[in-house]
């Protein structure tokens, strides 16, 4: 999240203070976002955890996102569990998280990715923040800038009309070769992080207010920002950050963070990086 209300904390999602990543980001104040896959792990533990100041907060609420996938369910169901979490007594202070859902693309008009019910927006309006998916809609910034205007634009609107926040998803590139291999490698090219800056300028065009970056660690389909190696492998068919910097998109996304909050001017070309400092 790249920008966000006073109320706000962004910080770990993790299972308690047990939990490695909180024990290594608590003493140091570290920001990191992390969603953990809860399939499998029981009611208990997604709503019972030992909850510490490494969970994401919004407006005092604990976090809680969902996101949709291919298992068999129903939109009641759907509803039925938003309504669980919104309204769910183990959450501190009891009275309930606060809800994002995870979207596909084209959650509002109701077609293409996504199903033709008009319960989905019953549903949607239980929550209380949207987050449509877009890695892979579109494979350009022109495509990113079309999106953003046919697409995002209206979204942001219907969510002002319904009290929701909208959380829109950029990302830096995609290839997933290794793991489809009738795929193209490099499928959708990064452009030294142009790709990903269009992202960010057309979101900063629309108002946005913040901003949700795929993805922090997913290799396997090219969307990764941290930190990465020049220098791979040679058994094996990989992407590099084509000579830049190995945090480059860790620092682009600081700089996109600054974008959306208006810190900084929207410009066409990247910001330029201090070579000496590393920092714009």
């Amino acid at each position: 999240v790249m920008s966000r209300p006073t109320g706000m904390r962004s910080l770990a999602f993790t299972y308690g203070p047990g939990n490695q990543l909180t024990q290594i980001t608590s003493p140091a104040g570290f920001v990191a976002d992390i969603t953990y896959d809860a399939w499998g792990r029981g009611v208990s533990t997604v709503v019972n955890g030992i909850y510490t100041d490494t969970y994401t907060y919004w407006f005092g609420s604990i976090l809680k996102s969902v996101y949709s996938d291919d298992r068999s369910y129903t939109l009641a169901e759907c509803a039925e569990l938003v309504q669980f979490l919104k309204t769910h007594p183990a959450a501190p202070g009891g009275a309930g998280f606060t809800v994002m859902l995870g979207v596909p693309t084209f959650w509002r008009t109701l077609n293409r990715d996504a199903l033709d019910d008009p319960f989905l927006h019953d549903t949607l309006r239980m929550a209380d923040i949207i987050s449509p998916w877009a890695v892979g809609r579109y494979t350009d910034a022109a495509g990113a800038e079309r999106l953003a205007q046919q697409v995002w634009k209206t979204d942001m609107e219907w969510c002002r009309e319904n009290d929701l926040d909208f959380l829109p998803v950029v990302f830096p590139g995609f290839s997933w070769h290794n793991l489809n291999p009738e795929h193209p490698i490099d499928h959708i090219p990064r452009h030294g992080g142009n790709f990903l800056w269009a992202q960010y300028r057309a979101l900063r065009e629309l108002g946005a207010t913040m901003v949700y970056q795929a993805m922090f660690d997913e290799v396997d389909e090219a969307t990764a920002i941290f930190k990465c190696t020049n220098d791979p492998p040679v058994n094996g068919t990989f992407l590099t950050y084509e000579g830049l910097p190995t945090d480059h998109y860790l620092w682009l996304t600081g700089m996109g963070g600054k974008l959306i909050r208006r810190e900084i001017e929207a410009t066409e070309a990247l910001p330029v990086r201090c070579p000496e400092t590393g920092k714009e």
